[in-house]
């Protein structure tokens, strides 16, 4: 998305850090980690969202995170194999709890607003709000999106309201209705292709590459109806969009 969209006179704006750019309701497209910030401040913004099935989610974000955040914590040096590292942080990390339900926090919540301003960011507040999500204390990296709104209700009634929503497992779907949004409200088509992924969730260790599929693999019947019910809500939007999917209605 970001290379086709680089390539067009479209103003964008695209970013995976902080602080973010003030001013995102003037672009044709706005991409973040930024909760429901843009949508509240701007009501008429036509939504897209994509749902992933929260076992993989999970999974594959252990996987990605791994080395940057576990690497060196005594609680998972202590822990002889990778299969087991990966089971304490989805089950007994209490510094990770919060990435159950990752997907519907981002729905339900917005960013604090002081994400959103450039000037000062790291000289006058930045310190204190990594402070404040405990991120010194080994807590688990929240983008400064809140938890207070989580709810399967909330969840629900925003993906619904969502001008485009779709799981991961039909990202050929989604893409086809983004180039029709981009279609008609642009004139422009937007080039896509699904196998160009930008994060590689894959991870060596002790000379073993491990894939998020391999971990899958790994782990047990039980152990992933456990992440289910961990993430009841994002598994049950992912559920309800992948019926209609299925049903060929949404």
């Amino acid at each position: 998305m970001r290379d086709s969209l680089s390539d067009t006179d479209l103003k964008i704006y695209i970013s995976t850090h902080y602080p973010n750019e003030f001013n995102v309701f003037d672009k044709a497209y706005v991409s973040g980690h930024f909760g429901t910030y843009p949508i509240e401040k701007n009501p008429s913004m036509d939504v897209a969202c994509l749902l992933r099935n929260p076992i993989d989610a999970r999974v594959s974000y252990f996987n990605f995170i791994y080395k940057d955040q576990m690497v060196g914590r005594p609680e998972y040096d202590n822990l002889n194999s990778y299969l087991d590292k990966l089971r304490y942080y989805l089950f007994n990390d209490p510094n990770y709890e919060l990435h159950n339900n990752y997907q519907a926090r981002f729905i339900c919540n917005a960013a604090n607003e002081k994400s959103f301003n450039l000037k000062g960011f790291h000289e006058d507040y930045g310190n204190q709000m990594m402070k404040d999500i405990g991120w010194d204390r080994g807590k688990a990296f929240t983008w400064f999106v809140g938890n207070d709104n989580t709810s399967l209700d909330l969840a629900m009634q925003n993906i619904i309201s969502f001008r485009i929503v779709n799981t991961a497992d039909r990202i050929d779907l989604f893409m086809e209705k983004m180039n029709e949004w981009f279609i008609d409200n642009y004139n422009q088509e937007i080039k896509y292709n699904i196998l160009n992924k930008v994060n590689n969730s894959s991870t060596e260790y002790n000379g073993v590459v491990y894939t998020t599929k391999d971990l899958l693999d790994l782990l047990t019947e039980d152990e992933k109806e456990l992440i289910v019910k961990n993430n009841y809500i994002d598994y049950a939007m992912y559920s309800y969009i992948s019926g209609k999917e299925l049903l060929g209605s949404v």
